[in-house]
This record gives C-alpha cells, structure tokens and sequence, in this order.
C-alpha cells in the first residue's frame, strides 16, 4: 500500500472533529443569544408591567382624589367657602391612610385645614415597597369667573330693547369688555377691541335673534337658559367649553392664556339661606312672583323678634311695588282686626273729623271724610262705596288729579231742620270751617245722614266692585274744645293722627333725611314695576297699619335702627323664575353671580358698584382674615351672607348711607357668597423605582355641583401630562365617556341631565 494512502484517513477525521467543534461553539453562541433576548425580554416585560400598574395605580389615584374632594365638599353641607381657606387650595397628596377617613368628618373638615388625602397601598405588605403615589388636589370656585354663558347682553344691540330682561342672570357685557380690555392692555394691544371680542362671543351664545330665550314672556322676563344640564330655549347656542369661545372671540394665543383664569363655562349658587334661629335651609322668596302670604312666611323666619303686624305690611308693600295694577294688596288672617294693605298710589282716605265745636244733640253738623287723589290723573269715583261703619253711601263724578272730595252732613244749612242759628262757629260745615269749594280741584258732597262715631271708628273705601281701596282709624276722638281732625300723614299709614281738622289740605310730611328722601324717590320712579334688583327692598317703606309713623325704611346703618334691615338681601331674590313649593331645593340655583369672597382682584375690578377703594378693601379683608385664621388655627369665611358683606365696617368705611344704598342696588344682582360649581383638579405623581428619572403624572378634572351636602358629577375627563398645565384653569365641560376635540381643540361631550358616579376607569 502506498505510503501516501496510510495518511489519508487520519487527515479527514481531524477536518470532522473541526466541523464538529465549530457546530457546537455556534450553538452555543446562539444559546446564549437566545438566553440573553429572554432575559431582556422578560426585562422589558416586567417593566412594562410595572409601568401599567403605575399607570393604573395613577388613574386610580387621580380618580380618588377627585372622589375624596367631593365628600370633602359635601361635609360642608353648602356652606359657604372661600379661596383664602387652606383646604381649597392646592394641597399635597399624603399617603397615610388614616388620613383618609377625615374626608367624611364634617365637624374636622369645619374646623381645621387636613390635606386631602387619597387611599394608597401599605408599603409593609411587601418586602419591596412599590412606588407611593404623590400629588396634589386643587379646588377652584368657578364663581370666582365670568361665567360666559351667562352674561348679560348690551341693551343697545337687542333687537327688543323695550323687553329686555330686569333681572340680571350674570354680570353685564360691559364687565366682560372691562375683563377682556384689561388682558388686552397687558399684552400691549390696543383695549379698544374688547368690544368686539365681547360682542362675538355673545352673538354665538345667542343665536341669529340677538336675543336670550325663545321670545315667550315667562312671567314678564326672560331670561337665559344658563343651566348646561338642560335644553336650550330658541336658536340659543350655550358655549360648552372655553376652547369654542377662544375661536369665537378671534383671539390670539398670548390673550387667551392672559384671559381663561377669569373665565367658566358653568357656575352656579344657591337660592337657599339659613332661617335663625333654627339655621334650617330655607328657599329664598322671589320677589316678583311670590304672594304676599308666602313672603310673610319668610320674613318671619328671617326676622323671628319683629312684629308680626310690620312683617305682614312689609310683605304687602313689596307686592304692591312689583305688580302694576292700581289695586292695594289686602293681607287678612284670624289675628288682625283689620285687614293688612299694602302701599299702593292710589285714592285714599285722607283726612276724618268725627267731632266739631257743633253741640251732639244738633247730630254734629259739619263733621266731615276727606278723599284725596295723589295720581296724575283722574279717577272715576262712580259705584264706588264711602263706609263709616254706622252707614256708608255711593260716590259718583270724576276727581280730578291732585283732587279733594270731602262729605259732609250739611254743607250750609240747606237740608237741616233744625239749624243752629246764632251759634258762631258752630252749625254747617261753611258755619265751623268758613271755607266752599274754590277750584275744579275741590269737590263738597253732602250726605244728611252721615253719622261718624265720635269717639273711635274705621271709615273706608271700596271701589265699584267692592275691592278695599283704603281705610283711615281713629281714636280718643273726645271733643276738647277744638275742631279735631284725624290725618293721614304718609300714603301707606292706615292710623289717622290727631290734628287740627284741615279741609282740603293733606298732611302728607316729605321723610324726614336725605336718605329717607333718596328711598322715596327710587320708591316712585319704580313703582308698580318688577324688581331689578334685591337692594331696592331697602327703597320700600315698612310699619304696621296700626301706627300713625310717618316714613319709615328698612335701615343700612351698622346695625340697623330699624326691625328691618340689611338681612333681607339673605332671604329674597330678584329672580324671576325659581323652582316651585313642590320641586327639590336642589334645583334652586342661579348662574353667573360672582363669589365675593373667592373672585380675584381683576374679576372684582369690573363688577358694577365696585370702585377700586371698595376692591381694595375687600381683599385685604379677606388676607386679613387668612392671616388671622393661620395664627389661631381656625378657618373662616370673610364674608358668610350677602347682608354680612353689606354690613361690614372694614369695607365700606367712610361710605355714607346712601352710597351705600346705590352700591348695593347695583351689585346684588350678580354678587353672591357661596358657590355650588366646582372645578375639582387631583393629580398624581408616580416615582420611578430608577433614580434620576423623571416622574410620571396623570390629572383627572371633574366639574362637579354640591347642594346641601349633595355632590353630583356634571362633567369629568383624564388630561395627559403634556396638556395639564394648559388645561389647569379650564372649565370646560367634558362627558362621562372617553374625551373627544371638537374643532375648536376644546374637550367637550354630552350634556349630563342626571346624577353621575365618579369614574372608576
């Protein structure tokens, strides 16, 4: 065999046991590749897990902490809040959970600022704590802004200028044009288009009419529908979110984000007040459309020491300056002798002389019942009745406008058998008083069987369907040597005064003050029409019936003088349209009035009634009363009611009655001290188990309504982080489905019409 052969084999079993090395080492090398892509696969996977569950734990979070801030609002049980309180500011997020359960302690969360806290897993449940959420909860008043679907339109563009709306339902457009020319002039643009921005957004809100509502007089107003929850009347357009009315406006970026912290799309507050002293919840009574009975029932319980007399003729006083007729409001129970009637300008009773110098046994010849006709124009007195309670007898004829008729037994002797002759001063009414009819202003009626009682009575009148028209009493007439007479000294009194008898002469008196003198005047430019606003209560004269007082009106002094005073602005409204008797009080709400006591400096500023001494004021009161209540530990509100705003020295100081007086009218129809409307904010902030990585946040914003300890979810959406801090302030409305944009960028959806639940996504 050749040597060459004999090597051969040998050659080829080291080239396979090469091949085979090589095999293995790739296999191997692939293992460990495999092994590796497992290994940070299930890395990955385990992040991405635990990234989930941070997500989840952070939408869960932010939800809770929504959850938590609406039983932190209920505890309040609609009692007013302010800005300046801890608790309604922006608070850190704690993980204790024992601080949980302070959310449903109303008597803590009255009296102490606790953070609001959110449930949180307990770290000691693992050997490896997980991350604990963090982050913070903001509660933002949205009466603290210019509710913009609820500002007033400019009268001079209504297409129906002579039906315009008395009753304010938000602040005027010209408070709007005043907000938007402030943010104009900080950006460096010319204020001068503020108009026109305005005037945008309030064509959009109203439709093509120009006009809020559907037309249809609704007990003589209309009104907005300002309510969100529910349909709009007419071509009315609400503006569901911020983002629309940025594009509707026409405003550029920098203005925009200068403007939306003043700004809301929702606000309510509440047409409900405490009654003391029981301090139950009670409606407030509407002005313009409550009787007399049911305002009655309300006074009392605002006024529990008052007369229950005055209250009454208080109540028929304001009904008589609301409605237009020429008729005097008749109030009558078991408990009066007399009727109760209201101030209405029309014919009365003025004067009454029971007794004159003329002996009784000659039947008092020349006693007399005077009538006068304060109006500015005649009144037809045919059918009409004269009662003096032993007798009566039917009027006839016109009287003229600043007119007398007087009736008496015997004008001159024409028809007595029996006159008394050589007796000077006594005998006829020409015999005691030398005086006749001298002008077509001056009428003498004689009625021979006219009888008065001498000593006390009632005389009235009644009109030709025998409706009161008014009643004059007297009493102790004894005759004393002098032609007594008996005279109604205000329009309104029912108690005749004891005086020298006056023929043809009414002793009105003027009130006696300046701002007695102020009510009376805005008393007859108003009267007979619908009230505008709830301060011009204060401008209606109040007494009983049975006292001859001359002026009286309800008092701004600090306290007032008077059993009436500024606590009406607490338990009426102006508005026209409340829910009825029988429907739930939580649907008593107005929209668009703004919080006194939580509305920034730049919202206060163009409030009508506010100037900038009065705003000034009213927010250092307010950081005054923060800063005491830091230092003592306790919280209060600065202003709790209306009257407590108007009857506070520290911000109106220096300011005279009736300045006072004309501040108020102004500013009571779109001012309130509570709220109902609510922007609640929870983010939560997640840190990563890696060090020097950034944390990773979630927000949930949800537009909650809280009435009498009662939350409900009108609106909700979870924000990115990206977006949260462009969104913080905005009161836009969302849905309780998944957020969509709209073309406008804004996040908006279904209007909600029922109680919703706190999301649990």
């Amino acid at each position: 065999m050749s040597p060459h052969r004999k090597n051969r084999f040998p050659r080829r079993r080291s080239r396979r046991r090469g091949s085979i090395l090589l095999l293995v080492i790739v296999f191997l090398t692939v293992l460990v590749l495999l092994a590796t892509m497992l290994a940070y696969m299930s890395k990955l996977e385990a992040q991405s897990a635990e990234n989930a569950a941070l997500g989840v734990q952070a939408r869960m979070s932010a939800v809770t902490g929504v959850a938590g801030a609406r039983r932190f609002l209920a505890g309040y049980g609609g009692e007013p809040i302010a800005g300046t309180q801890s608790w309604a500011r922006r608070q850190p997020l704690f993980s204790d959970p024992s601080e949980t359960d302070a959310l449903a302690d109303t008597e803590s969360a009255d009296r102490a600022a606790s953070p609001i806290s959110v449930p949180t897993a307990d770290p000691s449940a693992s050997p490896t704590p997980t991350p604990i959420p963090s982050g913070h909860i903001a509660i933002d008043d949205q009466c603290a802004r210019i509710n913009i679907n609820a500002v007033q339109p400019y009268p001079a563009t209504s297409r129906k200028t002579d039906h315009m709306p008395l009753v304010s339902p938000g602040v005027p457009a010209e408070s709007l044009e005043a907000l938007i020319a402030l943010r104009l002039a900080d950006t460096g643009r010319e204020p001068s288009a503020a108009r026109a921005m305005t005037q945008g957004i309030l064509d959009a809100r109203l439709g093509p009419d120009g006009w809020p509502g559907d037309g249809a007089l609704r007990q003589g107003f209309e009104e907005f529908q300002t309510d969100l929850r529910r349909a709009p009347r007419g071509d009315d357009r609400p503006i569901l979110n911020l983002g629309a009315a940025k594009t509707l406006a026409q405003m550029p970026e920098d203005l925009w984000k200068a403007l939306e912290p003043f700004l809301t799309a929702f606000s309510s507050s509440p047409e409900i007040w405490s009654a003391p002293p029981s301090g139950r919840a009670a409606q407030r009574a509407p002005l313009n459309s409550a009787g007399a009975r049911k305002i009655y029932e309300t006074l009392r319980d605002a006024f529990p020491q008052a007369p229950p007399t005055l209250l009454k003729q208080f109540a028929v006083n304001l009904v008589d300056r609301r409605d237009a007729d020429s008729l005097p409001t008749v109030y009558e129970d078991d408990v009066e002798p007399l009727p109760v009637m209201g101030y209405e300008k029309t014919v009365v009773v003025s004067e009454v002389c029971p007794d004159v110098m003329t002996p009784s046994r000659y039947g008092d010849n020349g006693e007399y019942i005077e009538i006068y006709n304060p109006l500015d124009e005649a009144v037809d007195l045919s059918g009409w009745t004269l009662n003096w309670q032993e007798g009566e007898m039917s009027l006839k004829g016109l009287l003229p406008p600043g007119g007398f008729l007087i009736v008496t037994d015997d004008i001159k002797d024409s028809n007595d058998p029996t006159p008394e002759r050589d007796m000077a001063g006594m005998g006829s009414f020409y015999e005691v008083f030398k005086i006749l009819p001298y002008s077509s202003k001056t009428l003498l009626v004689e009625e021979p069987d006219m009888n008065i009682p001498d000593i006390s009575g009632t005389v009235r009148l009644f009109d030709a369907q025998r409706r009161p028209i008014d009643y004059l009493t007297y009493s102790d007439a004894a005759f004393d040597g002098i032609n007594r007479g008996f005279q109604k000294i205000a329009p309104f009194a029912r108690k005749g005064v004891p005086s020298l008898a006056t023929p043809f002469e009414h002793g009105f008196d003027d009130p006696p003050t300046t701002y007695d003198c102020f009510c009376r005047d805005v008393l007859d430019e108003r009267m007979n029409q619908p009230f505008e606003t709830v301060a011009e209560v204060l401008t209606v004269p109040a007494m009983p019936p049975d006292q001859g007082e001359r002026w009286i009106f309800p008092s701004v002094d600090f306290p007032g003088s008077t059993a009436l005073g500024l606590g009406l602005l607490d338990c009426l409204t102006e508005k026209s349209v409340v829910a009825k008797e029988s429907d739930s009080k939580d649907e008593i709400l107005s929209f668009g009035r703004i919080n006194l006591n939580t509305a920034s400096r730049a919202v206060l500023s163009v409030l009508p009634g506010l100037d900038d001494a009065l705003v000034e004021r009213i927010v250092a009161y307010r950081e005054r009363i923060e800063t005491e209540d830091h230092a003592t530990g306790f919280e209060r509100v600065p202003f709790v009611s209306l009257s407590d705003f108007a009857a506070n020295k520290d911000v109106w100081q220096g300011r005279e009655a009736i300045d006072r007086l004309k501040s108020l009218m102004v500013l009571c129809p779109i001012a309130t001290t509570r709220s109902t409307a609510f922007l609640i904010t929870s983010t939560a902030l997640i840190d990563r188990p890696r060090p020097g990585k950034d944390t990773r946040g979630l927000t949930c914003r949800a537009l909650v309504n809280m009435v009498e300890g009662k939350t409900q979810v009108l609106a909700w959406e979870f924000v990115p982080p990206a977006r949260e801090e462009s969104l913080a302030v905005r009161g836009d409305l969302a849905t309780q489905e998944e957020p969509r944009t709209d073309r406008t960028g804004g996040v908006w959806g279904k209007r909600v019409t029922g109680p919703a639940k706190t999301p649990n996504r």
